[in-house]
């Protein structure tokens, strides 16, 4: 599923080890490959060697795709985080908490289970419901709407058994007014999915972020990985920015492969111009303490 990450890859503990290994092995095969694209590699040193191991096997690889991933570090406290917001959003913040306080009792919860090695793999499907429910009725409801729940229920098993899955949930009394579903890995978080109530749309989705990246710097989280298609949502919190690579071959021989190495390289342009660690925190949270102090 396109996009579904900032980054994808192998895994294992040398992944580009790994890699090196694989390509002579899949190239010793017999193949007619005409593409061959490594999507969404993190722009590190040690990834960059990807491109050299294609080299190696004969394959004149280049970078064909490159994505700016809106970024959140925690690596100070919420406290100093928080002053260091824009003023104005700052008051967007506390105007939407206060809104929401209007109407009922506001509360977050947070579901990260930590997964087989430590017997804790409850499934709660019934959370999973909500964020389902809430999707379906929101503005941005579309057809792709139930691929990507799909998607996401079946991976959901594995990803809780891996203590993988991170699912918060913002409420006004029992109504859950706003949901995200994220994959976590070694204190990064990747939203996948923000959905909120189209009736608290104008507020939701400000006081869940607010509550998530709170909690996320009490868990000791490092940082916060967001889509390209969450920019939007991500303005105005984040603090930096992670760049995803794609590396590609094209068959000069093959117009369709040449065809898509210049749709690439055009995406490449517009892109650029937008320019598990243990947790300090219990694996559940639920609290009612306010991003702000009442006024």
């Amino acid at each position: 599923m396109g996009e579904w990450g900032a980054f994808y890859g192998q895994v294992g503990p040398n992944p580009v080890a790994t890699f090196q290994g694989a390509m002579p092995h899949i190239f010793r095969k017999r193949a007619d490959w005409n593409v061959i694209e490594l999507p969404c590699v993190e722009n590190t040193e040690e990834n960059r060697r990807l491109k050299e191991a294609m080299n190696e096997c004969g394959l004149q690889t280049s970078l064909s795709g490159a994505i700016r991933h809106p970024k959140i570090r925690l690596q100070e406290g919420w406290d100093e985080y928080l002053a260091d917001l824009a003023p104005p959003m700052r008051l967007k913040l506390s105007q939407a908490e206060h809104a929401l306080r209007r109407v009922g009792p506001l509360s977050f919860h947070r579901w990260r289970p930590t997964g087989a090695s430590d017997g804790k793999t409850v499934r709660r499907w019934d959370l999973l419901q909500h964020v389902a429910e809430l999707k379906r009725a929101s503005d941005q409801y579309s057809s792709r709407a139930d691929i990507e729940l799909a998607f996401i229920r079946d991976a959901h098993p594995g990803a809780v058994d891996l203590a993988a899955v991170d699912l918060c949930t913002l409420n006004i009394g029992r109504r859950t007014i706003a949901a995200a579903y994220s994959y976590v890995s070694n204190g990064i978080l990747t939203p996948v999915l923000f959905v909120t109530d189209p009736q608290y749309a104008a507020h939701a989705s400000d006081v869940l972020m607010g509550y998530l990246v709170r909690d996320g710097f009490m868990r000791q989280d490092s940082e916060i990985v967001f889509r390209s298609e969450h920019q939007d949502l991500a303005a105005g919190w984040t603090n930096d920015a992670a760049t995803a690579l794609t590396y590609g071959y094209y068959a000069w021989m093959s117009p369709q492969a040449q065809m898509l190495r210049l749709k690439q390289n055009r995406k490449k342009k517009l892109n650029t111009a937008r320019g598990s660690i243990p947790t300090s925190g219990v694996s559940d949270t639920a609290t009612t303490i306010q991003l702000f102090s009442p006024s």
